[in-house]
C-alpha cells in the first residue's frame, strides 16, 4: 500500500484549491480593474478553474456597458444571483449605447462556446437591447429560477433569432424561469429561445416548469428551433412549461419547429418531446392560413419526416386571424396526409405521436386526425371548468370590449393553474411511447398515478385551503388555514420560509404548537423549514 507524506497531501490540497473557487462581488461598478467587480473576477476565472460567483453589495442591478457579449470561452463559472445584501435576485441589464459612429447599439450578456460551462441561478436580465444569451460549440449552459424580462435587439436584424437566448450546439437545460416580454425578430423566430444545429455539433435543449408569457417574434413566440442539413439532429424536450399570450406576426403563436434535414445527410428523425405543458392564450396574427396559435411543425418535402411526441398537454383560446374570425387553432403541421400546396398533394412529412392532449380547436385538421385517437379530446374554454380564473388577453391592448380570454396566472412562475373540478384532472398518462411524465408539476407538487394535463396539478390557492405537512424525528412542520404549526419538538427553534428562488420570506422563534400566519405572504410557492422538517406549500 502506497502511503502519502505531508508532502504528497499538500500537493493533493493545493491542487484542489486551485480547481475551485468562490467569489464575492461587493460593489455594483462593472470594471475589471475595481476589486470586488463582478467584471474582474470573471476576467480573472481561469479556465478549467470552477469559480462560484455570489454577490453581496448595496444596490439592485449591475449595468453592462460593453459593445460585445461577456466571452466565457473555456471557463466554468457558477453565478448564484441572490444579494445577501438585499435578499433578491441580481438584476443584470445593458442600455442602449453609441458606437464610434454614433450609431445606437446594443450588448448581449453572456456568450457561452467552446468548452465552456456556465451555470445560472437566481437572476434577473432585464432590457438587453440585443440577444441576452448564447450557447454555442460544445457550450452547456444551465439555468435556473431566472427571471428574463423585456430583452430584444434594437435593430430588428434578420439575425436577430432569440430575444434572450440563441442556443447553435452545445447543451442548454433551463429550470423554474421566466420568460415575459421579450422580442425576437429574425427569420428562424423565438420570441425567448431559437436553436439551431450547426454543421457537426451536437445541439441538445431541456426546458422544464418554466413560464413563456407575452412574448413575440416573427415565428415561434416563445421557442424556435431550426433543424438543418448538419449532420446531426437536435434533442428536445420540453415539459411541465406554461405558454401563455405569445404573440406572433407567421407561424407558431408560441412555438415553432422546422425541419429540413435530408435522408442523404442523416436518416435518423427529429422528435421533440413535449409533455404536460398548458398553451393558453397563444396568437398568430396570419390571416390566409391556419399556421398554428399554439405549436407549428413544419419540415420540407425533402427532409426526414419530423415525429413529434405530444401527451398530457393542454390547449385552449389559442387563435390564428384574432381580429377578424376568431379562429381558433392550436397545432398546424405541413405537411399531414393529404396537405396541398397549391393544387399538389404533398408527402407527409410529419408523423406526430399523440395522446391523453385536450384541445380547443375542434375545426384544425390536426385534431380532426388525431382527436379520437389514444384518449386526445376537446374542451371548450367558454363553458367547461378548465383554469382557476379567467382575465382579458393582453394582445387586446386593455380594450374592454375585447372578446379574447386567456387564463390568470398564479405564483412567482406565474403558473396557469386548473380549477378544482378542471376537465385536465385525472387525464393524463404516466408514460407513453417509453417516455415517463415528470413526477412533480409545475409548482412542484407531486402528480399522482394518474396526473393531470397540462402544466399543473390541481391546488387550492387560498391559504386557507393548504394541508401540508412535513415530519422528520425531531418535530412534524404543517401548513394548515392560514398558518404554519410546528409540534412535536423540545424548546424553542427557528422557523424561516423560503420563496421557490431561494428568497428568505419570513422567519419566527416558535414553540411546539405555536401558529405563525403567513396573510402578509404574497401568492406563490414557499417552503418552510424547522428543525430538519420540511414541506413545500402554495398560497
Amino acid at each position: 500500500m502506497r502511503h502519502l507524506n505531508f508532502f504528497s497531501i499538500a500537493a493533493i490540497a493545493l491542487a484542489c484549491s486551485m480547481q475551485a473557487s468562490a467569489q464575492t462581488v461587493t460593489t455594483d461598478v462593472m470594471d475589471p480593474a475595481t476589486e470586488g467587480s463582478f467584471m474582474k473576477i470573471i476576467n480573472d476565472a481561469k479556465p478549467g478553474e470552477h469559480v462560484d460567483i455570489n454577490f453581496n453589495f448595496d444596490g439592485t442591478e449591475l449595468v453592462y456597458k460593453g459593445t460585445k457579449a461577456i466571452d466565457l470561452q473555456g471557463k466554468d463559472i457558477t453565478i448564484n444571483g441572490l444579494n445577501a445584501k438585499t435578499g433578491k435576485k441580481v438584476i443584470f441589464t445593458s442600455p442602449v449605447q453609441k458606437n464610434e459612429k454614433n450609431e445606437e447599439v446594443g450588448s448581449s450578456m453572456f456568450r457561452v462556446c467552446k468548452d465552456t460551462k456556465l451555470n445560472l441561478t437566481n437572476v434577473q436580465i432585464t432590457g438587453c437591447q440585443k440577444i441576452a444569451l448564447f450557447c454555442e460549440n460544445n457550450g452547456v449552459l444551465n439555468i435556473s429560477d431566472c427571471n428574463f424580462y423585456n430583452n430584444k435587439d434594437i435593430k430588428l436584424e434578420s439575425g436577430n433569432n432569440g430575444g434572450v437566448l440563441r442556443h447553435s450546439g452545445g447543451t442548454v437545460v433551463i429550470e423554474r424561469s421566466v420568460f415575459e416580454g421579450n422580442e425576437g425578430n429574425g427569420s428562424y423566430g423565438g420570441g425567448a429561445i431559437c436553436s439551431y444545429n450547426t454543421k457537426d455539433k451536437a445541439l441538445s435543449l431541456t426546458v422544464r416548469s418554466c413560464t413563456f408569457n407575452n412574448n413575440t417574434g416573427i415565428n415561434g413566440g416563445a421557442i424556435a428551433v431550426n433543424v438543418r442539413d448538419n449532420n446531426c439532429v437536435p434533442t428536445v424536450r420540453i415539459e411541465n412549461c406554461t405558454f401563455s399570450n405569445n404573440f406572433i406576426s407567421n407561424r407558431g403563436g408560441a412555438i415553432y419547429m422546422q425541419d429540413a434535414h435530408k435522408p442523404a445527410t442523416n436518416a435518423e428523425a427529429f422528435k421533440p418531446v413535449f409533455v404536460n405543458n398548458t398553451f393558453v392564450g397563444n396568437t398568430t396574427s396570419i390571416t390566409t392560413s391556419d399556421d398554428g396559435g399554439a405549436i407549428n411543425f413544419w419540415a420540407r418535402a425533402t427532409a426526414v419526416p419530423m415525429e413529434p411526441i405530444l401527451f398530457n398537454n393542454l390547449f385552449a383560446s389559442n387563435y390564428y386571424d384574432p381580429f377578424k374570425n376568431n379562429r381558433l387553432n392550436d397545432i398546424k403541421c405541413f405537411y399531414l396526409e393529404g396537405d396541398k400546396a397549391g393544387d399538389t398533394v404533398q408527402p407527409q412529412t410529419v408523423n406526430p405521436k399523440v395522446a391523453n392532449n385536450i384541445f380547443g380547436a375542434v375545426e384544425d385538421k390536426f385534431y380532426v386526425t388525431f382527436g379520437s385517437k389514444n384518449n386526445n379530446s376537446a374542451a371548450n374554454f367558454g363553458s367547461d371548468e378548465i383554469f382557476l380564473g379567467k382575465e382579458l388577453n393582453p394582445f387586446e391592448g386593455g380594450d374592454p370590449e375585447g372578446t379574447h380570454f386567456t387564463a390568470k396566472l398564479y405564483g412567482d412562475l406565474k403558473v396557469a393553474a386548473i380549477a378544482k373540478n378542471s376537465v385536465a384532472i385525472g387525464k393524463g398518462v404516466a408514460k407513453f411511447e417509453g417516455i415517463e411524465a415528470p413526477a412533480t408539476d409545475q409548482f412542484g407538487n407531486a402528480r399522482p398515478a394518474t396526473p393531470s394535463v397540462g402544466a399543473a396539478e390541481y391546488t387550492d390557492m387560498t391559504a386557507t385551503g393548504v394541508k401540508a405537512v412535513g415530519a422528520t424525528a425531531n418535530g412534524k412542520l404543517a401548513v394548515v388555514n392560514g398558518a404554519i404549526v410546528a409540534t412535536g419538538f423540545e424548546g424553542a427553534a427557528k422557523l424561516d420560509v423560503i420563496n421557490v428562488a431561494g428568497q428568505w420570506m419570513l422567519g419566527a422563534t416558535v414553540r411546539s404548537g405555536e401558529r405563525v400566519a403567513i396573510d402578509n405572504l404574497p401568492a406563490g410557492v414557499y417552503v418552510a423549514r424547522i428543525n430538519g422538517a420540511s414541506v413545500k406549500f402554495v398560497k
